[in-house]
């Protein structure tokens, strides 16, 4: 059984002989190297290289936006966080070295956030009121809801300086977040996530035209929500690629959870369209 990537490489040496005319685009650099190993031992002699390049570089090419790296983002948002409120009496404003540790963590946070296209506003609501539950949130399903009665009711009965603290910051992270990206993008910076819902939102509304090449997306498998509205951009509107990593075993068995996003995406109106008919077996043929 041959390698997902040298399998690919030997498909595209054979489809596209005009390699430097090929855009490849993978979920980590790593896949990137071995893919160009498999690709040159197919070469005999010297051709220009297909480009090969990671989904945040791919991403961030639509973007004047520059990231910059995890200390600058975490004392810029040490500055928003203090920016955002008035110093009481009893408070002081948190050393930075002790800033840090959670500060690194809420940025990771709003990442996600933004990755995900999730409303911030709705994800950081206090919920302690059960009133603001039932008002804000009627699209969850009741298992949700009880996750959430059962979290924030626990929380309530609790008396004492952490829960006051916990709700100080919380009740405060919708602001710190707009604050920080608004500072973030009146200097031309962003975190990832920030530049990939950009990207995604102004592909989808048709704010970019990129030039239309020929572009393969190889081997992924849990994609961001962002993620996945840039690439089904390219699927539809560029003719790209998708050459999932995908096996028979794994992908047609509910009970394993290796298949559980492919499975998602067969259903899906745009990417369902890129799984080959025959799905590879190798899993299932004998050791």
């Amino acid at each position: 059984m041959k390698p997902f990537l040298q399998t690919l490489a030997e498909k595209l040496y054979k489809e596209h002989p005009q390699l430097d005319e090929m855009t490849l685009v993978f979920p980590n650099r790593r896949a990137a190297l071995y893919f160009r190993k498999y690709l040159t031992q197919l070469l005999n002699k010297p051709a220009f290289a297909p480009k090969l390049i990671t989904i945040e570089e791919f991403i961030g090419g639509f973007s004047s936006l520059r990231v910059p790296d995890k200390l600058e983002l975490v004392h810029r948002l040490y500055k928003s966080y203090y920016e955002t409120h008035e110093k009481s009496s009893t408070e002081e404003t948190e050393p930075f070295d002790q800033f840090y540790f959670w500060g690194e963590m809420l940025v990771r946070d709003f990442d996600e956030v933004d990755k995900y296209l999730v409303n911030a506003e709705l994800l950081f609501k206090d919920l302690s009121n059960q009133k603001e539950l039932d008002s804000s949130f009627d699209f969850l399903t009741d298992e949700q809801r009880e996750f959430l009665n059962n979290f924030w009711g626990d929380f309530d009965e609790r008396e004492g300086t952490n829960k006051k603290n916990f709700l100080r910051i919380w009740q405060r992270l919708p602001e710190v977040y707009e604050t920080f990206k608004k500072q973030l993008l009146n200097e031309g910076l962003a975190y990832e996530g920030l530049l990939h819902s950009i990207v995604a939102e102004k592909l989808t509304a048709g704010e970019l035209k990129p030039v239309i090449l020929p572009i393969w997306f190889v081997g992924f498998n849990a994609l961001t929500l962002a993620e996945e509205k840039i690439i089904s951009w390219f699927v539809e509107q560029a003719k790209a690629e998708i050459h999932w990593d995908v096996d028979a075993y794994y992908l047609n068995n509910e009970t394993q959870e290796a298949g559980e996003f492919f499975r998602q995406y067969q259903n899906h109106k745009v990417l369902g369209k890129t799984f080959p008919v025959d799905v590879p077996a190798n899993f299932l043929v004998k050791k």
